[in-house]
């Protein structure tokens, strides 16, 4: 899978100075005005001709490394942290956004949804069963960017698995985990 360095690299040299300058913020000051910026930049290559799938991988990309980003600072009492894992279920490997993991086993999954429509909330809770099933004890969380589900659904899928807000996810480790969000 593509980085969001290798996307950034694509672009033609007129917008390519504006997307570096704001990742390269947004990766030194891991603040969310930095993210919603580059996502904003991101979105303004559809008048450029770029596809929506183009768009949405770039933006998926970058908001995953983001979200790796902020858990490397969060999580260490937990484990490692990893993006884009291969979690191994009876031959068949799933690959899940972002991965915590301590000495080899699995501590915490997470998945990361731009958009979280219905159909992304679907299969999110889809492999957390699949997942659930193989690893129990392993914690699940759907953190997302924009929600795009009634807030009926979400009250819904948040009795299943807990699902956060970005600007929301520091906070939600530090209670949930009893850590301490490291400040800067």
């Amino acid at each position: 899978m593509k980085t969001a360095k290798e996307y950034i690299k694509e672009l033609p040299n007129s917008i390519r100075e504006n997307i570096l300058k704001a990742y390269y913020r947004m990766i030194t000051n891991k603040d969310l005005k930095d993210l919603n910026l580059v996502m904003k930049e991101i979105l303004e290559l559809r008048s450029m001709g770029y596809t929506a799938q183009y768009i949405g991988k770039f933006r998926s990309m970058i908001f995953e490394e983001y979200v790796t980003l902020i858990l490397k600072d969060v999580c260490k009492p937990l484990g490692n942290v990893a993006h884009q894992v291969k979690i191994p279920l009876k031959g068949y490997d799933v690959i899940v956004d972002v991965a915590v993991m301590r000495a080899k086993s699995l501590v915490m999954i997470i998945e990361c949804k731009v958009d979280l429509d219905a159909s992304r909330l679907k299969v999110a809770l889809g492999e957390y069963v699949l997942i659930g099933k193989y690893y129990s004890g392993t914690s699940f969380l759907v953190v997302y960017f924009n929600s795009l589900i009634s807030e009926k659904l979400m009250e819904i899928a948040k009795e299943i698995v807990p699902i956060v807000h970005i600007s929301n996810l520091k906070e939600y480790l530090e209670r949930e985990f009893n850590l301490k969000v490291l400040k800067r």
